[in-house]
């Protein structure tokens, strides 16, 4: 396949079958034959991608979230796009909201970063 979709997110079956079932109506084809294959981010360790889109939850600004951010972005060889969300709500309540600023800051350097 040519392009990867990674997702890291909880409840992790609510992403998986939205992403699965969405590339499953568009590409009909098997597995070897598509262009799109999505991926959950546990499964992706020795995968790459031409491009990769990694929808990716902030939960906190764990050792695990950003490792695991990491991983998702190293599955592209030459392009990736990451969408980054909060959990929840809440969490625009609360000062994680600051360190998700503080972190696409810290990104704008090495990438193209458009806030929503």
């Amino acid at each position: 396949s040519n392009i990867g979709i990674i997702y890291y997110s909880t409840p992790y079956n609510d992403v998986k079958t939205l992403i699965e079932e969405t590339v499953n109506k568009r590409s009909p084809y098997s597995n070897e034959r598509r262009k799109i294959s999505p991926c959950s981010i546990k499964y992706s360790y020795s995968a790459e991608w031409p491009a990769v889109v990694l929808i990716h939850e902030m939960r906190s600004f764990s050792k695990l979230d950003l490792t695991n951010l990491y991983l998702g972005i190293s599955r592209a060889r030459v392009h990736c796009s990451v969408i980054l969300y909060p959990r929840g709500v809440e969490t625009l309540e609360t000062e994680f909201y600051g360190d998700m600023l503080d972190l696409l800051d810290k990104m704008k350097d090495y990438m193209h970063v458009v806030r929503h």
